[in-house]
């Protein structure tokens, strides 16, 4: 201790004047992403915005409106009624009225059932179209619309054309003069897919003869599926639109319209319906094909 008296702070007079109060500096700016330096400032946000972008992509994508499949199934019937009064329009009593309700009744369950079965067979390939759209980049709903047309509208059972292919064409000869036919889920002819399998992967293993090709084309539906995306792009490259399979995503909505026809028919006039008709089951095809 120091010698000396020492006068103790706690004994000290009061202040005549109030200590004035220093304010403080003013606090720095907040900077989130503070780094030495503007290049290491903008590396540092662009690998933290792609961070959050891959834990975006493992979030799971917003399900579907509970009722979104039954309402587009609806709307899918309404639709191929509406595109098919002839065959398909029997099905509503009011075309009868005079008749009453008991005489339409079997059309009735004939065509909700023929509806049906086309519906099952698109939403039960449900994941061989969506692998087959992303596989060759073309929308799924156009794999998925095609292959409910053919079967809306399907002339004979497949087991019967196989059956007149074996005959080479005996059976149904007098009533059409064919040999082969089409067959499967999206109704492909055997030759037409060898060829548009020739042109997008020529080292695809194919039957030896059209007669065992009809048959691959019927039974193996996830083949019938990707046979539906090989011929479309052969046939966008027939009528000049690609060089290169690769280049089927550049395609206008107008150019895939005219596709759809060549799909159906080498005559214009004769495959502006199909197309039309396939344009307007796309809506509720996309909601039936959406994965959960």
């Amino acid at each position: 201790m120091c010698s000396g008296e020492a006068t103790s702070v706690w004994n000290a007079p009061p202040p005549t004047q109030p200590i004035p109060l220093t304010p403080l500096p003013p606090p720095p700016p907040l900077q989130l992403l503070a780094m030495p330096s503007d290049p290491a400032r903008a590396a540092y946000t662009t690998r933290l915005r792609n961070e959050i972008v891959a834990q975006s992509k493992l979030q799971p994508k917003p399900r579907l409106q509970p009722f979104a499949r039954p309402i587009a199934t609806m709307g899918l019937r309404n639709a191929a009624i509406n595109e098919y009064p002839i065959m398909l329009g029997a099905a509503n009593a009011g075309l009868m009225p005079r008749i009453g309700n008991l005489i339409p009744a079997p059309i009735t369950i004939a065509t909700n059932a023929r509806i049906a079965t086309a519906i099952t067979r698109v939403t039960r390939n449900r994941d061989a179209i969506n692998e087959t759209a992303e596989k060759y980049r073309i929308p799924a709903e156009t794999i998925g619309s095609i292959i409910f047309q053919e079967q809306v509208a399907r002339r004979q059972p497949d087991w019967m054309s196989n059956l007149n292919t074996a005959s080479d064409g005996q059976i149904l000869r007098p009533i059409m003069d064919r040999t082969y036919h089409s067959t499967g889920l999206g109704a492909i002819f055997p030759q037409p897919a060898r060829v548009a399998w020739d042109f997008v992967n020529p080292s695809m293993e194919l039957p030896d003869n059209d007669r065992e090709l009809q048959l691959k084309l019927t039974h193996d539906n996830n083949f019938n599926v990707e046979s539906i995306a090989v011929v479309l792009i052969h046939k966008a490259h027939l009528l000049g639109y690609i060089n290169h399979p690769s280049e089927i995503n550049n395609l206008t909505p107008e150019q895939w319209r005219r596709v759809i026809i060549r799909y159906n028919a080498i005559d214009y006039d004769q495959g502006v319906g199909y197309s039309r008709r396939v344009h307007s089951y796309m809506p509720y095809i996309q909601t039936l094909l959406e994965r959960r």
